[in-house]
């Protein structure tokens, strides 16, 4: 799932420039995702920041006390450290179930109960 998160920021990114480019600015800011299942919690990723969880969650404590080469660090900091997409103005989600999914130490919380809805079949 952290592998998919950044692939999708970085394809949400080369998006947002091509419809700067392209001159299309009435509704750049606000892109809405709509994820199903795993898809919902690879979309929750671009609306949160990530802080440190993700470093205590895979190596136990922050980047800063791993004894790591700087260059390993900045390789993981691509898929473990991001900030909230600014473009993404909302997130639907379908058939996601985010308190079960991800536990409070990953990062699930009053964020993912507030953008979080059940919708009917």
């Amino acid at each position: 799932m952290i592998y998919s998160a950044a692939k999708l920021r970085e394809r949400l990114e080369v998006l947002h420039g091509e419809y700067l480019k392209a001159g299309s600015r009435k509704h750049l800011n606000q892109m809405v995702l709509i994820g199903h299942s795993m898809g919902g919690l690879v979309s929750k990723s671009q609306v949160q920041d990530s802080k440190d969880k993700l470093w205590v969650n895979v190596f136990g404590t922050t980047p800063d006390r791993l004894n790591l080469p700087q260059a390993q660090l900045d390789s993981l900091r691509t898929y473990l450290e991001y900030k909230a997409n600014p473009h993404v103005s909302r997130v639907v989600f379908v058939a996601t179930r985010i308190g079960a999914a991800i536990s409070p130490r990953a990062g699930a919380g009053p964020l993912a109960a507030g953008w979080s809805a059940c919708l009917p079949t």
